[in-house]
């Protein structure tokens, strides 16, 4: 009987052991994926930010202005010269 005994205390002490690593391990899991999370917020605001600096000094540009103007019209004319050919 004591053989027995101590094989299911050592089977105890195992599942106790895997219990807590399992324990340690979705602490750690909970931890790195909040990290993941803030960071991937913190990104995107930062894209967001660049990309409304970016539209401001596009806007305030006067060659980018132009240019775009140029553009713009460019791709109207094409587009009634099609219409016109149907």
């Amino acid at each position: 009987m004591g053989i027995c005994s101590s094989k299911s205390s050592e089977k105890e002490q195992q599942k106790a052991l895997y219990l807590q690593r399992l324990k340690e391990f979705k602490a750690k899991f909970k931890q790195s994926t909040a990290e993941i999370i803030q960071f991937n917020l913190e990104f995107r605001d930062e894209q967001e930010n660049d990309l409304q600096k970016v539209k401001y000094v596009i806007s305030e540009n006067p060659i980018i202005k132009r240019r775009s103007k140029q553009q713009n019209e460019i791709g109207i004319l094409s587009l009634t010269a099609k219409e016109n050919e149907n």
